[in-house]
C-alpha cells in the first residue's frame, strides 16, 4: 500500500554528517612562511663507478707510443634532492681514482620558484687524458734519446642556463640558454707518470666560454602496452659557440693554437602506429640525425658515427653494463668507425610485440613483462677536414650501413627498477668484418 510506506528522508537529511561527540579544541600555533630547507637534506648515497683514464696508443710519424693507463677506476657516491613542493632541487656527485691521487665531482642546483623559466647552475670538475707526445732531450742532435710524455687533463666548468617550457595536452616546447666558462690545465707526465722536470708544454692552461642555444618540440607518446613511443614526432637542435679567451692575438684563429669552435646538432624522430597481430600496434620508427662544426679546432675527430646507443643500468649505481647514448649510431659498427666536421647517421625500424609474459620468477625480486621484436636499417658516414695542418686526410668516403634485427625484453628488479634488455644482431653492408652481436639497455630511440 503505497499510503502506509515509510516518509523517505530528505537528501540533506541522509547525507548529513553524523553528529560527533569529544571533537578535540583546535591547536592555537604560530603561522610561519615555508621553508625548504626540512625536506632538501639528502635521503640516499648511491654509489658510482667510472673507467679509467687510459692514454690511448697512437703512432708519431713512424714512432709508435702505447697504451698506458693514467689513472684508476673513479670510485665514489651521489646524491640528489628536491624540496616538498619542487621549488628547489639539486645534485651531487663525487669520485677518487683509485690510483694517481686525483678526485673529480661536481654539483647541480635548479630553482622553479617562478614557474617558468626554470633557472639552473652546474658546476663540475672531470679528468681525461690527452694526446700523447714524443720529445727529443737535444733538439740539435738526431741521435739524442726520445721520451714518451703523457698529458692529462683537467677540465673545471661553470655554467647557468634558463630554460622556458611550455606544456599542452599533446605536445611539449623547450627552449634553453645556457652560457658560462670552462677551464684546462694540462700536466705533462714522464714514462714513470710522474710529472716532467725535462720537458714543458708551451700553453698548460686554457680559458674557454661556452654558449648555447638548444630547442626541443615534442608530440611523441607512448600508447599502453608500447615499448618506448608509438605515435608523432620530436624535434631537437642546438648551436653552440665555444671560444679560447687565453690565447695571443698572434694564434687568433691559427689552426693548431685556437681551440676555438662552433657546432650545430639537431635530430628528428617519428613514430607510426600499424596495426597488425599481437597485443599492441606495431610501429614503424625513424630516426634522423646531422652535425656540422667550424672553426680552428673543427678537427676530424670532433664528430663519430658508429655504435649501438644504450642507457647504463641503475640497479647496482655502478653502471657496469648497458651502455650509452650515442647521438649518431650505426649499428654493427665501433663508435669512431666514420668521423669528421660534418656527419649524418639515419635509422629505420619496424617493431612487432611478440609476448606478454607477466611472470615473476618465484620469490626472487625479478619480474618479466613483455617482450618485443624489430627489424632495423642504419646508415651514417662524417668526413673533413679533407686536409689538417699535420698533413692527415679525411676526405668523404662511402656511407656505413648495416640491417639487423633486436629483441628486447622489459624486466622488474627489485620491486622497482625496470629495465629494458635489448639483444640484436647487425650485419654490416659497407667495411664490414661480419655480423655484430651486442646487449644494451633501453630502447634505441
Amino acid at each position: 500500500d503505497p499510503e502506509s510506506a515509510p516518509v523517505v528522508p530528505s537528501p540533506a537529511a541522509r547525507f548529513a554528517a553524523p553528529d560527533v561527540e569529544d571533537v578535540p579544541p583546535p591547536i592555537e600555533g604560530e603561522l610561519q612562511n615555508y621553508s625548504a630547507g626540512a625536506t632538501l637534506w639528502p635521503r640516499y648515497w648511491e654509489p658510482v663507478v667510472r673507467e679509467p683514464v687510459d692514454a690511448r696508443a697512437r703512432r708519431v710519424g713512424e714512432d709508435f707510443i702505447p697504451h698506458r693507463r693514467l689513472l684508476g677506476f673513479g670510485v665514489g657516491a651521489q646524491t640528489s634532492g628536491v624540496d616538498l613542493v619542487g621549488r628547489h632541487r639539486y645534485s651531487a656527485i663525487g669520485r677518487v681514482f683509485t690510483s694517481g691521487g686525483k678526485a673529480e665531482g661536481g654539483a647541480s642546483y635548479s630553482f622553479a620558484g617562478l614557474g617558468d623559466p626554470i633557472i639552473s647552475l652546474t658546476a663540475r670538475q672531470t679528468w681525461d687524458d690527452a694526446p700523447s707526445l714524443l720529445g727529443r732531450r737535444d733538439r740539435d742532435d738526431a741521435n739524442s734519446p726520445i721520451d714518451t710524455l703523457f698529458v692529462l687533463e683537467r677540465s673545471r666548468s661553470l655554467l647557468g642556463s634558463v630554460s622556458f617550457t611550455r606544456r599542452e595536452w599533446r605536445n611539449s616546447f623547450f627552449l634553453t640558454f645556457s652560457g658560462g666558462w670552462r677551464w684546462e690545465d694540462r700536466e705533462l707526465l714522464d714514462e714513470t707518470l710522474e710529472p716532467s722536470t725535462r720537458y714543458r708544454l708551451n700553453r698548460p692552461s686554457t680559458r674557454f666560454s661556452d654558449f648555447s642555444v638548444s630547442m626541443r618540440y615534442s608530440t611523441a607518446r607512448a600508447h599502453s602496452f608500447q615499448m618506448g613511443a608509438a605515435r608523432g614526432a620530436t624535434l631537437f637542435v642546438r648551436a653552440r659557440t665555444l671560444n679560447e679567451l687565453s690565447l695571443p692575438d698572434t694564434l687568433v684563429g691559427l689552426i693548431g693554437a685556437d681551440r676555438s669552435v662552433d657546432d650545430v646538432i639537431g635530430r628528428a624522430r617519428l613514430y607510426l602506429p600499424i596495426s597488425g597481430p599481437g597485443y599492441a600496434s606495431h610501429v614503424l620508427a625513424l630516426q634522423a640525425s646531422f652535425g656540422a662544426a667550424r672553426g680552428p679546432n673543427a678537427a676530424a675527430g670532433h664528430f663519430e658515427v658508429g655504435g649501438a646507443s644504450g642507457t647504463s643500468e641503475t640497479a647496482s649505481g655502478l653502471n657496469l653494463f648497458g651502455g650509452g647514448p650515442i647521438f649518431l649510431p650505426v649499428r654493427g659498427y665501433d663508435t669512431f668507425s666514420r668521423f669528421g666536421r660534418y656527419a649524418w647517421s639515419a635509422s629505420v625500424e619496424y617493431r612487432v610485440p611478440l609476448a606478454l609474459v607477466n611472470r615473476g620468477l618465484g620469490a626472487w625480486p625479478i619480474h618479466f613483462d613483455r617482450v618485443f621484436a624489430s627489424v632495423f636499417g642504419d646508415a651514417g658516414n662524417a668526413w673533413g677536414p679533407d686536409l689538417s695542418p699535420s698533413g692527415f686526410e679525411n676526405p668523404l668516403r662511402s656511407a656505413l650501413a648495416s640491417v639487423g634485427a633486436e629483441v628486447t625484453a622489459e624486466v622488474l628488479t627489485f620491486y622497482k627498477v625496470s629495465m629494458r634488455f635489448r639483444g640484436g644482431v647487425a650485419v654490416p653492408l659497407v667495411e664490414g668484418d661480419g655480423a655484430r652481436l651486442y646487449l644494451r639497455l633501453g630502447v634505441p630511440f
